[in-house]
């Protein structure tokens, strides 16, 4: 019996094997999903190289950054990155995220590929360590794409071990041909030029107070294209604020955007931006031009509490594929009544009638009218279910504490206890399961890993395997 035959047939409720066993199972499976039938010939990419580079690497926490003095001390590594994400072709970026053991990406900007582009890609990989992804364009237009797919060709050719990807234009980029337009046949262009990664940025917070609204269209039209290709995808999320067109996020407006990107499934996250933007990021500079100083903002302090929970669960969320997305609207009081609470039509609702799995129903305790829930579900490589619970609430300049909110999960009776991953410890929990009732209370834009199972061993928390990029053919 191989091991993957084993991790479905095990009985679902049968008490949970010693953790290190189970351990086992999981990296077995993930090492069948890495194995390549490798023939002698020339090198060449292995099959799924992007979803592969996700599970051998850690869960992506970059910012981008442009000048080299505001990651030349700690700070950059001190806010919980793991990976530097140079945007210009600044040598500072370059040789501090080698100072400090960082692996780095860099950004090609808007360029067609020449020979001096080339050059330029080519130098960063050969004077410094730790090169391990190129991004392509950013949020190119339609009728950029082939050359984008040019650029990609180009890099995973000459360097067959580098992670290549590109942005996509959160907006409406123009028909450039006779198909009828829309979002998910542009998603699919950027896919079919040869992306391992499907990357968004949306930035929902307006200075008007009003939410972006094609955020969860947007999102959900990644997701499904993403999920299509069967390949991974990434989110920019807003970090700063310029004050003719996005106001400063706060505390929960930044914890919903993160935990509703890993809802949805996306496995890495990157900041717009590290060093000064427009009004202010993760760093503010009087001298925009020198960018000398650079001094945390509120926010830098924000995100490094944020990174140290996404260190802790993201590793996990590596080995999940996205089975489905749901919302729970809350209540409010109109007049004497109780009414339910608008929400977006770009996500379905979640009701009794259409329970998911193991969860019956769900019931956001009390009435406030953004009082909503988001339900994510997930499968490991041995098929053993996860939901992430995300409590929606936030606003501007809310922190998290002040928008908390309880919610009661409805279990099959099967379920005595499941598994919590700790934001806080990294570490599989017990939580009991009363009468068929899971109570949990979360910060404003928090969201909680649960393993719908009587288990505290996540898959992909115990070895990370090496990443063999290439073999032969």
């Amino acid at each position: 019996m191989s091991l993957f035959t084993f991790g479905l047939r095990r009985r679902r409720f049968a008490p949970p094997p010693h953790s290190k066993a189970r351990a086992y199972v999981v990296l077995g499976v993930s090492l069948l999903l890495l194995s390549i039938q490798a023939k002698a010939g020339e090198l060449r990419r292995i099959d799924d190289f992007g979803r592969n580079w996700i599970m051998c690497h850690p869960f992506t926490l970059m910012a981008l950054s442009i000048r080299g003095t505001e990651v030349a001390d700690s700070k950059y590594v001190d806010a919980g990155f793991n990976t530097m994400l140079a945007w210009k072709a600044n040598p500072g970026l370059f040789e501090n995220a080698v100072k400090y053991g960082l692996p780095w990406h860099q950004h090609t900007r808007k360029n067609p590929l020449t020979d001096a582009l080339k050059e330029r890609i080519s130098k960063h990989i050969g004077l410094f360590d730790g090169g391990q992804g190129v991004l392509i364009w950013d949020e190119p237009a339609r009728r950029d794409i082939p050359e984008v797919a040019q650029v990609i060709d180009w890099v995973k050719q000459t360097y067959p071990e580098q992670l290549v990807y590109s942005n996509a234009d959160p907006g409406n980029p123009e028909q450039t041909d006779d198909r009828p337009y829309s979002y998910d046949n542009y998603l699919r262009d950027l896919v079919d030029a040869g992306v391992d990664v499907l990357m968004i940025d949306i930035y929902p917070f307006r200075p008007d107070g009003v939410f972006q609204q094609n955020y969860w269209e947007r999102i959900g039209a990644v997701r499904r294209v993403a999920r299509a290709a069967n390949i991974p995808y990434w989110a920019f999320i807003q970090a700063f604020e310029a004050r003719n067109n996005w106001r400063k996020p706060s505390e929960s407006d930044l914890r919903m955007q993160v935990f509703s990107s890993l809802a949805y499934g996306f496995t890495g996250i990157a900041y717009f931006m590290f060093d000064h933007a427009y009004d202010g990021a993760l760093l503010y500079s009087e001298d925009e031009e020198s960018g000398l100083g650079g001094v945390p903002t509120p926010l830098y302090y924000d995100v490094k509490r944020l990174n140290t929970e996404l260190s802790n669960i993201g590793p996990c969320l590596r080995y999940l594929t996205s089975t489905g997305v749901w919302i729970v609207p809350g209540q409010h009081i109109v007049g004497d009544h109780l009414v339910e609470n608008p929400v977006s039509p770009d996500i379905e609702k979640f009701t009794s009638a259409n329970r998911i799995g193991l969860i019956e129903s769900v019931r956001v305790k009390g009435s406030r009218k953004d009082a909503n829930i988001l339900i994510g579900l997930f499968e490991d490589p041995i098929g053993d279910p996860y939901a992430m619970i995300v409590n929606l609430s936030h606003g501007a300049d809310v922190r998290a504490a002040e928008r908390m909110i309880t919610v009661e999960l409805h279990l099959s009776p099967a379920l005595s206890s499941i598994g919590r991953l700790s934001r806080d410890s990294g570490r599989g929990e017990l939580l009991t399961v009363r009468d068929g009732v899971l109570e949990l209370t979360l910060r404003g834009g928090t969201g909680d890993l649960l393993k719908l199972a009587p288990d505290t061993v996540f898959a992909g928390t115990a070895v990370t395997p090496a990443f063999q990029g290439t073999t032969r053919d």
